[in-house]
């Protein structure tokens, strides 16, 4: 199977599966993890975060491993200088990231394209106006103190979840200071990269797309590079998606209408 023939150059595949803790899912999904995965699996102390871990793993090498043609045991990960991980072997222009909430994983691919995707469980955060305070830039601070009490959690989780998908598109981790660049986060005003370092011209290359993968969580994707469509893939659980990648439906399964990131009008 050509990679062409499950994923268009133009377009961005996004996966929200559930990491429903079955016994025999998290054994099929531990037995592809290479030597370095099994060691960090071991590290985790609580069982139930051991097995998100290896689901998350495991369902990211099953969605490669359909989208190569490969077995999934095969792939080979490389990690850049701040850890984020590429495909190393087979030689692929397939670029992926991938993140882990609550009850969810979020994954999304794309043909010669960095990308970059966080998702957040929205809930109270006691200290959440000192995390602004300290974390956001000066104007996304001004933007969030305007905001209604009512709607902070919801423009803290935006502008948090858009911060770190783009960081993670980068791929510049902690290297990359949280205030040193600006998104949108009001409620109704599309997702925005609005200037990094000042200079919006950068900025004009990335792309931004809000998420709302399911009630009571947000999300954010970012990539460098012209309009691409975005299609958010049917929700499945993690057994739901070994049955998938194993079996002989058409791959990937239809998809929603697609969503179209491009850059909104500047705001202030």
């Amino acid at each position: 199977m050509k990679l062409g023939d499950t994923l268009p150059d133009r377009n961005v595949h996004v996966w929200l599966v559930e990491l429903d803790q079955n016994v025999a899912t998290v054994k099929t999904c531990s037995k592809t993890l290479s030597g370095d995965e099994q060691e960090r699996a071991s590290q985790f102390r609580f069982e139930n975060l051991k097995n998100d871990f290896v689901l998350c793993r495991g369902i990211l090498r099953a969605l490669l491993g359909r989208y190569l043609s490969i077995e999934a045991d095969r792939i080979a990960f490389a990690y850049g200088l701040k850890g984020k991980p590429q495909i190393k072997s087979p030689e692929s222009p397939l670029r992926f990231n991938l993140a882990h909430s609550g009850r969810f994983a979020i994954y999304a691919f794309a043909v010669g394209c960095e990308l970059g995707i966080d998702i957040e469980e929205i809930k109270r955060i006691a200290d959440q106006e000192n995390i602004v305070r300290r974390f956001f830039s000066r104007e996304e601070c001004e933007e969030w103190l305007e905001l209604d009490a009512s709607q902070r959690d919801g423009g803290f989780f935006r502008c948090w979840t858009r911060k770190e998908a783009y960081i993670k598109a980068v791929g510049g981790g902690l290297s990359i200071p949280l205030d040193g660049f600006r998104v949108s986060l009001r409620p109704g005003v599309p997702a925005q990269l609005i200037h990094a370092d000042g200079d919006s011209g950068a900025a004009a290359r990335w792309r931004l797309c809000s998420l709302t993968p399911v009630d009571g969580y947000v999300g954010a994707l970012a990539f460098a590079d012209q309009v691409r469509d975005v299609a958010i893939l049917p929700r499945l659980s993690a057994t739901e998606v070994l049955e998938l990648v194993n079996g002989t439906e058409p791959f990937p399964p239809a998809a929603k209408e697609p969503i179209p990131c491009h850059t909104p009008q500047s705001h202030t």
